[in-house]
């Protein structure tokens, strides 16, 4: 099984969404309040706009050249919006996902170690993500990796 790590072209939306749609029902299983049933997180138009986005890609791990088995979306953005932080340029990870067949073989840390690269390439000071708390074994999977906790979203339901 060779995988090899790409960008992802217009041609690939349909497989991405795939893999996306099986992740996030993962995320409306542990948050059925928060998130939709049965969608991949993003828009077609969504997935056309990052890539036309020179300060963003997609990324796509593909199967013997034939099945795109995980993805990883990243955008660069700045961190100077409050005066009370140090300019920085951010490179942040804002969705990865491996199909569920391919889970536990090494394929994310693929993904991730060429997230990694793009955004050294792209000049930026830090990679940052959001995991949610639920999701005890990719939050285990990024410390392993050396990523640490700089901050913490809580939330109080209303209704």
């Amino acid at each position: 099984m060779a995988i090899q790590i790409r960008q992802a072209t217009f041609a690939d939306y349909p497989h991405v969404a795939s893999v996306a749609r099986e992740s996030q029902d993962i995320h409306q299983q542990a948050h059925p309040d928060i998130f939709q049933e049965d969608t991949p997180g993003f828009s077609e138009d969504y997935f056309a706009t990052q890539l036309a986005n020179p300060q963003a890609t997609i990324l796509v791990a593909e199967q013997d050249a034939q099945f795109i088995i995980g993805y990883a979306f990243l955008q660069i953005r700045q961190l100077a919006h409050l005066d009370i932080f140090i300019p920085q340029l951010i490179a942040e990870l804002t969705d990865i996902a491996i199909t569920a067949s391919q889970r536990s073989q090494g394929i994310g840390q693929k993904l991730f170690d060429a997230s990694r690269q793009w955004a050294k390439s792209q000049q930026a000071d830090r990679l940052e993500l959001m995991v949610w708390e639920f999701n005890g074994k990719a939050r285990t999977f990024y410390e392993r990796n050396g990523m640490q906790t700089l901050a913490r979203t809580m939330s109080l339901p209303l209704t």
